[in-house]
């Protein structure tokens, strides 16, 4: 399909490198990414499909894709907050988790839909992914302190 993106059709070692070499493209020049939630999309969807290799390049590019959607406008944050939505119900524990990261560093509280999955996921069977939406559910620091003097 000549309009699937690149992360889409590679497969096998060349989807490792791939993704390598796209999270290094993302992590020096983000702004490449801005207002295209395709490659988030294909990157997601690599952490249920692919080898362990492969997954965590993945996962790394992803790491360093977050950095472009950070502020994003109206219309693109209304299409992460639906793939992330969906990847926060996905089978796979690795998206799962991911989807989490992603939510608390690109979506942070109190975004509604951000705040939603964390509150599912909280509960979630990987300890990892459940400590993680916790965490992100806990008052900033200053928020305990001013409670606590009163």
């Amino acid at each position: 399909d000549a309009d699937a993106p690149l992360v889409s059709v590679v497969s096998g070692e060349s989807a490792s490198l791939a993704y390598r070499a796209l999270g290094e493209v993302a992590r020096r020049v983000p702004a490449l990414f801005r207002g295209d939630t395709a490659v988030a999309k294909a990157l997601l969807e690599a952490l249920d499909t692919k080898d362990l290799g492969a997954r965590m390049a993945a996962q790394e590019a992803l790491a360093h894709l977050a950095a472009a959607f950070r502020d994003p406008d109206p219309v693109v944050r209304g299409q992460l907050e639906a793939l992330l939505a969906h990847a926060g119900r996905a089978e796979s524990s690795h998206l799962r988790l991911c989807a989490v990261h992603w939510a608390v560093r690109v979506l942070p509280p109190p975004n509604l839909p951000s705040v939603h999955l964390c509150l599912l996921a909280a509960g979630d069977a990987e300890a990892e992914t459940a400590r993680h939406a916790i965490a992100a559910l806990a008052p900033p620091e200053a928020v305990r302190g001013a409670a606590a003097a009163t």
